[in-house]
């Protein structure tokens, strides 16, 4: 299971809507791989 899955999606559609920043999309995977790394 990956709860944070539900949170990533909106947060990604999110970021397209505001210019999609480089910066915190390629944050935001960083922190994704982090977590599949504990799970």
């Amino acid at each position: 299971m990956r709860p944070y899955v539900p949170l990533v999606v909106p947060w990604r559609l999110f970021l397209k809507l505001c210019g999609g920043d480089e910066f915190l999309d390629a944050t935001l995977s960083r922190l994704q791989d982090r977590v599949q790394i504990f799970l």
